[in-house]
């Protein structure tokens, strides 16, 4: 279950709960504390259905030793659960991401800006991570996927270039991380390579089948390369594979049914993405004008200035990057309708 789902439980909650809400069998419980150099884990495996216990352990170490902790609780998790996690899986969770706590602590900083949608934010964090651990492949994709946030919000192709430099050194440090290839396949697809970016993004979802960023994006890749029903299909199933999606995720449903040719499925969706992404308000408006809902058009395309000022088709067209550009007519005449000033 993807992270961002656990997460929103914390503090004392019912395992069955938890359970029926994320549709799991077993649940890791536990609390990480980190003193000075020292560091306090505390975990337990527990059954969702019943509650039972069926592992337990404490750790008091230094926090040098994190990574050695992780292997321990991984391992102690699979023998636990007998059979019942297939091998390859549990190596993928044992692999040590970098030997530098510092540099992974600023990964997760980083990352936790990143999914909420401050790319220029969490980029610095990742740049620090690297010059712990220049060869830290997962900092390298994050830096990637940060870039590319800086390229969508300027259309400024060099961070479209110095995105695509991060993704593919991550995948020369190690090419068995998911999401180095997960990075690859989103620069590659702005760089219009749609089948070199949908042969990194199987390999991404091979290495890591249930990550929810990663099929999002995937998503977003079959829309730009003309594949819409495969899109839409893909975006439903992450959509309902995590109960509490993030924000932008909604984001990608709803492009997807716009460009489906769906205005009133999108707008629900659009909605649920919240404030913040003049792109967001780009789709709303587009939906409304689409539907003659002008008044409700007009409010959206008035939004879009305060986000991202000096707004203008060629910007669209570098961060819509579809395979075929007449997917995008209905998208500006829409936008005309509701009163965006196209510009050049």
């Amino acid at each position: 279950m993807a992270r961002s789902a656990a997460f929103r439980f914390q503090g004392d909650t019912d395992s069955s709960d938890v359970g029926r809400t994320l549709g799991v069998r077993y649940i890791v419980r536990g609390t990480a504390i980190k003193s000075g150099s020292r560091l306090a884990v505390s975990c337990q495996l527990l059954e969702s259905a019943t509650g039972n216990v069926i592992w337990g352990e404490r750790y008091d170490r230094d926090a040098s030793d994190i990574f050695q902790v992780q292997d321990e609780v991984t391992g102690r998790i699979v023998t636990a659960l007998g059979g019942r996690v297939m091998n390859a899986g549990a190596s993928l969770v044992r692999k040590k991401p970098t030997t530098n706590w510092s540099a992974y602590d600023y990964l997760l900083k980083g990352r936790e800006l990143c999914n909420a949608g401050r790319e220029a934010q969490s980029e610095p964090f990742f740049a620090k991570a690297l010059q712990l651990d220049p060869d830290f492949a997962q900092a390298l994709a994050w830096q990637a996927i940060a870039l590319l946030g800086q390229f969508w919000q300027t259309a400024e192709e060099h961070y479209l270039d110095q995105a695509n430099e991060s993704a593919m050194a991550a995948l020369e440090r190690d090419p068995d991380e998911p999401r180095a290839h997960h990075a690859a396949g989103m620069t590659v697809g702005y760089l219009r390579r749609y089948e070199r970016s949908a042969s990194h993004f199987k390999r991404a979802v091979q290495l890591n089948p249930l990550d929810v960023n990663i099929g999002g994006d995937y998503a977003n890749l079959l829309l730009h390369a003309g594949r819409t029903g495969e899109a839409l299909k893909l975006i439903r199933e992450v959509i309902e594979r995590d109960p509490f999606p993030p924000a932008w995720l909604h984001y990608a449903q709803g492009k997807c049914l716009f460009f489906a040719g769906r205005p009133l499925d999108a707008i629900t969706p659009l909605e649920r993405a919240g404030e913040g992404m003049f792109r967001v308000h780009a789709l709303l408006a587009a939906c409304y004008g689409t539907l003659d809902r002008i008044e409700e058009a007009r409010h959206e395309v008035d939004r879009m200035p305060a986000e991202r000022p000096g707004l203008t088709e060629m910007h669209f067209l570098a961060i819509l990057p579809f395979a075929d550009q007449e997917a995008l007519v209905p998208f500006f005449a829409a936008l005309r309708k509701a009163g965006f000033e196209a510009g050049v």
